[in-house]
């Protein structure tokens, strides 16, 4: 299990946040993106808390040997997420996974933009 807290008051906001976005992609979680285990407060209700399925793999290596077959996959799990509603907003190397079975996996939601409709591209 991977678990993210934070007792500061805007990263503890961050994390409902992105808490919120796992939530708005329940139907994706074990598929590619990792599952919301639990989550909640802290203590006293300043800090939140995330636990997310750990996935084991290696982040996302731009010399990889099966790049195109990544990428691919990697564009499909946004699309995914895309027809949720939901906008990565920070997709990198770093916030893209290749577990050990091969599967792609998208990270880090807590810059996601929750409401694609709202969402226009200049």
């Amino acid at each position: 299990m991977a678990v993210k807290w934070a007792t500061d008051p805007i990263k503890a906001q961050r994390l409902r946040h992105e808490q919120k976005a796992y939530n708005q992609l329940e139907e994706l979680q074990g598929i590619c993106i990792p599952r919301l285990v639990a989550s909640g407060p802290l203590g006293d209700g300043t800090g939140h808390f995330i636990a997310l399925e750990r996935i084991q793999g290696e982040m996302l290596k731009l010399q990889h040997r099966k790049k195109a077959a990544i990428m691919e996959s990697a564009l499909k799990a946004v699309r995914s997420v895309h027809s949720k509603g939901v906008l990565h907003m920070d997709l990198n190397v770093r916030n893209i996974m290749v577990a050990v079975d091969g599967r792609v996996w998208l990270l880090d939601f807590s810059h996601a933009n929750l409401d694609l409709d709202s969402f226009t591209a200049e």
